[in-house]
C-alpha cells in the first residue's frame, strides 16, 4: 500500500513540473523532484551490508551472495565487504564461496549490518577446490576428473615425515609409490596409472606454488673406472634419492594429483606421467600465530637380511679345495676358541639411531597483507656409521593487497641437504656393505687392528669396516625455488569479471657430489689402473624458470556460468654438470686436483618449452558442468623446433541430484563425469642430432664420425586417455563413494633402434618402436560410522590397480631397461604382453621365455582411520595392502654363492634327473643349482604394512590459561610412528624396493639393498 501512495506522489509532482514554463525553475523542479524519487525509492527497498570473513578472520572477496529464489545478487569485494538491495520484505540470503560450507540467513523487513563468517569445507565431498586449468579453480563436486587432493594433515598430521616423498606413499588412488632403498635421504619412485615411456622418465611433474620442480637424480659416478676398477657405469644403483627430499614438508598447505592426460592435458608436452600440484601455506588476517613443533625418533632397521650360520661340516661342504678345507677349519677353530664369532649384520646395521626434527613456524598478517614464514631443521642419524641426512629449510610467503583490483604473492624458499649416503646398492667394485656381508662368515677376522689398520677381507673385495670408517660419499646440495604471481581485475562488476593474470617462478638447484676411497683400501690397492686412492667431485647445476601470462573472463547469468582462459606459457631447463676424477692419490689427500691421473667431465643441456592455452568452462546451475581446452607446445626436443603440437582436453560432469526430479534424500550427492585428454612426452635430450665423439690422436685433440645417429623426424610420445566415473554422497556425506575407470594409450614409443651393421651404424636415437596401453581401475570409499560427542571415527578406504600392455611393436620383442640376464629374470617387450613382466628361463617348447609376474601389483589397498575420543585425544594409522607385484631377488643368489642363505646346509635328495628323492642328502646350497631357473629367483612381493600411525593429546584451553596465562595458545603431545610393521612372506629385506631407480621399466630389482628403517617419534607441538 505504501508503494502505490508513493507512485501516486511521484505522477502528481511530474505534471506540476510540466506546467511550469519558465526554464531555470523547470530544471530546479526536476532536479529534487528526482532527488525525492530516489529517496523514496530507497526507503521502498531493504538494504543489508556487512563484512565476510572466515572462522580464522580472514577477508573473503568474491563470495556470491544472492536472494534465495530470485535473480537478485552480488559479490563481495576485496575488502570482504558486500551490499545487496531487496525489493521484497524478508526472505533468504544465500552465502556462497569455494572452499567453504554454504550458509542461509533469513532476513527481516529492515535494512541492516549483516556480518557472516564462513567455515571451511573441511573433507567434504562437494567443497574441496580443486585445479581445472592453469588459470582457473572448481569445486570438486563440479569436477569432470577424479583427482586427489592431499591437505596437510593427510600428510604430516599423523607423524612427522622424513621427507615430502615419504609423506605421500600410500596415499593416492592410482599411484605406484616405490621407495628404492633404505639409505638415508629419501629416494622414491612415482608412477600414476601405470608406466608413460619405456626408456623415458615415468615420474610425473612436480609444481610448486607454479614453478615446475627439478626432480631428478643425480649419479654421483661410482660405477666409473676410478671405482669399479673399469670404465663400467653404475645404471643408477648409487642409492639415488630424487629431489623431492628437499622439500620441508610441513610447509605444504595441500597435494594435488592430476593422475592422467585426461586431467593434465592443460599441461601440454610436460604432462605424459601426470601431474602434481603442491601448494605451500600462506599467512591470514588476524594476530600472529607462532607454531612450534619438536620430534624425536629412534629409528632402525625394519629388518636384517639372514646370516647363516657355520661349522665344520659346511665348511668341507662350501669349500671343494681341500687345502682351502683345511685352512677355513682351522680359522673356525681358533675363532670358536677364542669366542670371536660374531653376528656382523647385526653389528654394522643393528644399532638405533637418532632422528630429530625442528619446525617454527610465523602466520598472519592485517587485510591488505599477509604472511607465512618458517624454518625446519631435520638431523637424522643412519642405522651405519658415517651415514646420515640433515635438512635445514627457509620459507616466506608474503601476499599484498595493493587495492581492491591488484594483489600480488610472493614465495621463497631456501634448502641446504647434506646426505651421507653410505655405500650400498652398486656392486661394481665389491664395495658394497651388503653384498659383503653375504660373503662374510660369522668366524671372519677382520676388525679393525689396534694399530689402526685393517685386515685384509679374503672372502670379497674390500674390508666393510675400512669402508664405514674411510670411504666418503656425500652430496650436498644448495636450492632456491623462488616464486611470484599477480592479478588485476580489469573488469568488475555484478555478473562480469574480467581479470589479467603472470604467474613465474625459478628453480635454482646447485648439487655437489663427493666421493672418496683412500689408497690403502683393498679395492684400491687391487684397481687394475695401478694407481691407489680415488675422489671424483661433481657439480651439478640446474636452473628450471617458467612463466604464465593469463587472462580469465567470468561471465554470470541467471542459469549459467561462462568461464574462459587464455594465455602463454614458457619453460626453460639448463642442465650443467662438471665432474672431476682422480687416481692416484696419496694418503691424506681428498682433492682428485691432487691425484697422479686427472680426468673432467662435462654435460650441457638446455632444453625449451613454449606454448598457449585457452580454456572454457560452462556451468549450469551447478548441475552440467562442461570444459573444453586447447594447449599448443613446441619443444625444442624435437626435430621441427618450431612446429606447435596440439593437446586437446575435455570433460563433461552432471550432477544429478541438483535437478528437480531429484527426490531421493538419502543420495545427497550423484555425479556422472567423463574426460578426454592428450598429453606429450618429450624425447630424450640430443635424440635429433648425431653426435661426435672426440678422441686425441698424436697428441691432438680430434673428433670421429658417430657411432649413433640421430632421428632427423622425432617428436613427441603422446598419451591419450578417456576417464569415466561416479561420484556419490550419502546421508549428507556421511559416505561417500567415488568410481573411476580409464583407458590410456600411448603412441609412438621412443627407444633407440639397432640398425643392420650393414648401415654402418649400431642404432638410431628416438625412434617410434610401437604403443602401449594401460587400462584401470579406482574405488574410493569414504565414512564416518560414529559421530558422536566424545568418540568419532572417520575411514577412508582405498583400492586400484592397473594393467599395461604392449599394442604395436615394430622391432622383435626385446628386453626392456636392465637386463641380469635370463636366469635372474629380465622385463620384455611383446606384443599382447605387459612391459612390466618379467620373463626368465626355462625356455618354453615355442622357443619363448617362461612369464612369471608382473612388477604391478595386481592390485593395491589402503586404509585410513582417524578416530577422536575423549575430547582430546586422537588416534590416525595407514595401512598398506599391494597384492602379488613381482620382484627379481638377485640377493638369493649373492647369499647362495656366499654361503649365507639360511637354508644352505638343509639336507636335500634329489636323483639323477634332479627330482627330489629320499637318501643322497646334499646340501640345499648346492643342490639349487641342479636345474636352477629364473623361478627361484622371481618372488611374488605381496605386503601388509602399517605406514603410519600416530596417538596425540590436546591439552584443553582451560588448563592451557590456567598454567599459562594467554601466552600458550595450544599444546600437543603425541607418539607415532612409520613403516612398524611389515607382513610379507618376501625373502629379501623389503618388497618395496627399486635397485635401478626411477627407471620405467626393469624398476623391481633387489640388489642387496641398504636395510629399510621404521622410526618411533615422539612429538611436542606449542602455540603461541
Amino acid at each position: 500500500m505504501k508503494i502505490l501512495l508513493i507512485k501516486d506522489i511521484k505522477q502528481i509532482l511530474l505534471y506540476a513540473a510540466i506546467k511550469i514554463k519558465a526554464e531555470h525553475e523547470c530544471k530546479l523542479i526536476l532536479t529534487l523532484l528526482l532527488l525525492l524519487f530516489s529517496s523514496v525509492t530507497l526507503f521502498a527497498q531493504t538494504v543489508f551490508s556487512g563484512k565476510i570473513t572466515s572462522t580464522k578472520g580472514e577477508i573473503l572477496p568474491g563470495v556470491s551472495v544472492h536472494l534465495a529464489g530470485t535473480n537478485t545478487g552480488t559479490r563481495s569485494d576485496s575488502t570482504g565487504t558486500y551490499t545487496i538491495q531487496l525489493r521484497e520484505k524478508g526472505g533468504t540470503l544465500i552465502f556462497s564461496y569455494i572452499g567453504f560450507k554454504s550458509q542461509e540467513v533469513k532476513t527481516g523487513s529492515s535494512s541492516g549490518r549483516l556480518d557472516v563468517v564462513l567455515e571451511p569445507a573441511g573433507q567434504e565431498l562437494t567443497e574441496i577446490v580443486i585445479t581445472s586449468g592453469l588459470a582457473t579453480n572448481v569445486k570438486r563436486s563440479n569436477a569432470g576428473n577424479a583427482i586427489v587432493a592431499l591437505p596437510a594433515v593427510r600428510l604430516t598430521g599423523t607423524t612427522a615425515p622424513s621427507t615430502l616423498d615419504g609423506a605421500i606413499s600410500g596415499k593416492i588412488v592410482g599411484a605406484t609409490i616405490t621407495q628404492m632403498s633404505g639409505a638415508p635421504g629419501g629416494g622414491v619412485s612415482v608412477q600414476l596409472r601405470g608406466i608413460s615411456s619405456i626408456t623415458g622418465s615415468s615420474q610425473p611433474l612436480f609444481i610448486m606454488d607454479g614453478v615446475i620442480l627439478n626432480n631428478a637424480s643425480f649419479d654421483a659416478g661410482r660405477g666409473t673406472s676410478a671405482f669399479t676398477g673399469a670404465n663400467s657405469i653404475s645404471k643408477g644403483q648409487d642409492n639415488l634419492a630424487n629431489r623431492l627430499a628437499d622439500i620441508n614438508a610441513n610447509d605444504i598447505e595441500s597435494v594435488e594429483v592430476l593422475k592422467g592426460p585426461s586431467a593434465g592435458a592443460i599441461y601440454g608436452t610436460l604432462a605424459n606421467a601426470g601431474v602434481v600440484i603442491i601448494t605451500t601455506k600462506k599467512g591470514f588476517n588476524g594476530p600472529t600465530k607462532i607454531t612450534f613443533s619438536q620430534d624425536v625418533a629412534a629409528i632402525s632397521a625394519t629388518k636384517l637380511l639372514p646370516y647363516g650360520s657355520w661349522d665344520e661340516e659346511k665348511i668341507k661342504a662350501f669349500y671343494s679345495d681341500p687345502n682351502q678345507q683345511s685352512a677355513e677349519i682351522a680359522a673356525y677353530r681358533q675363532a670358536k676358541a677364542s669366542g670371536r664369532i660374531y653376528n656382523y649384520p647385526k653389528e654394522i646395521y643393528g644399532h638405533t639411531a637418532l632422528g630429530t626434527y625442528s619446525q617454527l613456524g610465523l602466520s598472519g598478517g592485517s587485510e591488505n597483507t599477509k604472511f607465512y614464514v618458517s624454518g625446519g631443521y631435520n638431523n637424522e642419524n643412519g642405522i651405519t656409521k658415517n651415514t646420515g641426512f640433515k635438512r635445514a629449510s627457509l620459507r616466506a610467503n608474503i601476499s599484498h593487497r595493493i587495492n581492491d583490483r591488484w594483489d600480488l604473492q610472493f614465495n621463497s624458499a631456501y634448502m641446504n641437504n647434506i646426505t651421507n649416503r653410505g655405500w650400498e646398492n652398486n656392486d661394481n667394485n665389491g664395495v658394497n656393505i651388503g653384498t659383503n656381508l653375504t660373503s662374510l662368515p660369522s668366524y671372519a677376522q677382520i676388525h679393525r687392528l689396534e694399530d689402526g689398520s685393517y685386515p685384509v677381507n679374503p672372502y670379497y673385495a674390500e674390508n666393510p669396516f675400512h669402508v664405514l670408517d674411510a670411504f666418503i660419499n656425500r652430496e650436498t646440495t644448495n636450492r632456491f625455488i623462488e616464486s611470484f604471481s599477480t592479478s588485476y581485475t580489469l573488469i568488475r562488476k555484478d555478473h562480469h569479471q574480467l581479470k589479467a593474470s603472470f604467474q613465474g617462478g625459478i628453480d635454482y638447484l646447485m648439487t655437489e657430489a663427493k666421493l672418496y676411497a683412500p689408497d690403502d683400501a683393498q679395492s684400491q690397492l687391487n684397481a687394475i689402473s695401478g694407481y691407489p686412492g680415488a675422489s671424483r667431485f661433481t657439480n651439478n647445476r640446474n636452473v628450471n624458470s617458467n612463466f604464465q601470462l593469463a587472462l580469465v573472463n567470468t561471465l554470470d547469468g541467471a542459469s549459467f556460468r561462462h568461464t574462459t582462459s587464455a594465455g602463454l606459457v614458457r619453460f626453460n631447463q639448463n642442465l650443467n654438470i662438471q665432474a672431476v676424477q682422480g687416481e692416484g692419490l696419496q694418503s691424506g689427500q681428498i682433492n682428485p686436483v691432487n691425484a697422479a691421473v686427472r680426468s673432467n667431465y662435462s654435460y650441457f643441456q638446455e632444453l625449451i618449452n613454449t606454448g598457449a592455452f585457452l580454456q572454457h568452462e560452462v556451468n549450469w546451475r551447478d548441475r552440467i558442468i562442461a570444459t573444453a581446452a586447447l594447449r599448443i607446445d613446441k619443444n625444442t626436443t624435437n626435430t621441427a623446433y618450431n612446429t606447435f603440437y596440439p593437446f586437446p582436453k575435455a570433460s563433461l560432469a552432471a550432477n544429478l541430484t541438483n535437478f528437480d526430479f531429484w527426490n531421493i534424500p538419502a543420495i545427497n550427492q550423484f555425479k556422472l563425469r567423463a574426460a578426454y585428454g592428450q598429453t606429450g612426452g618429450p624425447a630424450a635430450f640430443g635424440s635429433n642430432f648425431s653426435p661426435l665423439n672426440p678422441t686425441v690422436y698424436l697428441n691432438t685433440l680430434g673428433i670421429t664420425a658417430p657411432v649413433t645417429i640421430g632421428n632427423n623426424k622425432v617428436k613427441y610420445e603422446i598419451a591419450s586417455e578417456i576417464e569415466y566415473g561416479a561420484d556419490f554422497g550419502f546421508f549428507n556425506n556421511l559416505i561417500t563413494l567415488e568410481l573411476t575407470l580409464y583407458t590410456k594409450k600411448v603412441k609412438n614409443l621412443l627407444q633407440p633402434f639397432t640398425l643392420a651393421p650393414s648401415v654402418g651404424y649400431s642404432s638410431i636415437t628416438g625412434y617410434p618402436i610401437g604403443d602401449l596401453q594401460n587400462k584401470g581401475l579406482e574405488v574410493s570409499l569414504g565414512a564416518t560410522p560414529v559421530n558422536k560427542a566424545n568418540f568419532k571415527w572417520h575411514t577412508q578406504l582405498n583400492y586400484w590397480y592397473n594393467r599395461s600392455l604392449i599394442t604395436r611393436l615394430v622391432i622383435p620383442p626385446s628386453a626392456a631397461g636392465p637386463n641380469l640376464g635370463a636366469l635372474y629374470g629380465f622385463n620384455e617387450l611383446r606384443v599382447g604382453q605387459s612391459p612390466t613382466e618379467f620373463v626368465g628361463t626355462p625356455l618354453k617348447p615355442d622357443g619363448t621365455l617362461t612369464r612369471y609376474g608382473d612388477a604391478q601389483p595386481k592390485f593395491q589397498l589402503t586404509s585410513y582411520n582417524k578416530i577422536d575420543f575423549l575430547k582430546h585425544f586422537e588416534l590416525s594409522f595407514l595401512l598398506h595392502w599391494s597384492y602379488k607385484s613381482y620382484v627379481s631377488n638377485f640377493t638369493r643368489f649373492q647369499q647362495d654363492q656366499g654361503g649365507q642363505s639360511p637354508d644352505w646346509m638343509v639336507p636335500t635328495h634329489f636323483d639323477a634327473s634332479g627330482k627330489q628323492i629320499p637318501g643322497n642328502a646334499i646340501p640345499t646350497g648346492l643342490a639349487r643349482q641342479i636345474g636352477l631357473n629364473a623361478g627361484y629367483f622371481i618372488e611374488p612381493a605381496s605386503y601388509l604394512k602399517l605406514r603410519e600411525i600416530g596417538l596425540s593429546y590436546t591439552i584443553d584451553k582451560y588448563s592451557l590459561k590456567k598454567l599459562f596465562g594467554d601466552h600458550v595458545k595450544g599444546v600437543k603431545l603425541g607418539i607415532s610412528g612409520n613403516n612398524l610393521l611389515t607382513i610379507s612372506k618376501y625373502t629379501g629385506l623389503d618388497p618395496e624396493v627399486s635397485a635401478f631407480g626411477q627407471t620405467s621399466v626393469g624398476s623391481n630389482y633387489d640388489i642387496v639393498s641398504a636395510p629399510y628403517t621404521k622410526r618411533l617419534l615422539f612429538h611436542l607441538g606449542l602455540d603461541f
